[in-house]
């Protein structure tokens, strides 16, 4: 039986990792949580645990950082994790790896900056353009399913 309430959407961000404290660009590379972002993870799993009662429907993009968050949060729930590739993280092209410090007096780096919708991350990278789309397919798609989860 479906309810005829809302569903809810949680939103979380992966823990850190070291590139994270390197202040590099991730991007696509599959980098996983380091200690901090372990510790965050686990406490995120504690509070989400507290805030939601119903069942959930539980999706992680399926890079490492992401999923090693995901994971204590499935265990709290008691829930299955699915993996969408939809939900990776945006492709920075030639800017991954690069530290943001390093950037600021790119040229390209700038271009990006003025207009991330249309221009993306440059050579081999996705625009903002391009992830809002896969993302509003995702959520389309999420919210046309007979499934009363959150």
């Amino acid at each position: 039986m479906i309810s005829n309430q809302m569903k809810k959407l949680y939103l979380c961000r992966h823990g850190k990792t070291a590139w994270n404290l390197e202040r590099r660009i991730q991007g696509l590379t599959d980098i996983e949580l380091n200690h901090e972002g372990r510790t965050q993870a686990n406490k995120l799993a504690k509070f989400l645990k507290k805030q939601i009662n119903g069942p959930v429907k539980l999706l992680s993009s399926p890079l490492m950082r992401a999923t090693q968050t995901a994971s204590p949060i499935a265990e709290a729930l008691d829930t299955t994790l699915e993996v969408d590739d939809r939900l990776i993280e945006i492709n920075t092209g030639e800017f991954t790896g690069c530290r943001l410090d390093d950037l600021q007096n790119d040229q390209r780096w700038q271009l990006h900056l003025k207009d991330p919708w249309h221009e993306g991350y440059g050579i081999g990278g996705e625009s903002s353009e391009s992830v809002h789309n896969r993302m509003m397919a995702l959520l389309n798609e999420l919210m046309q399913q007979n499934d009363d989860r959150d």
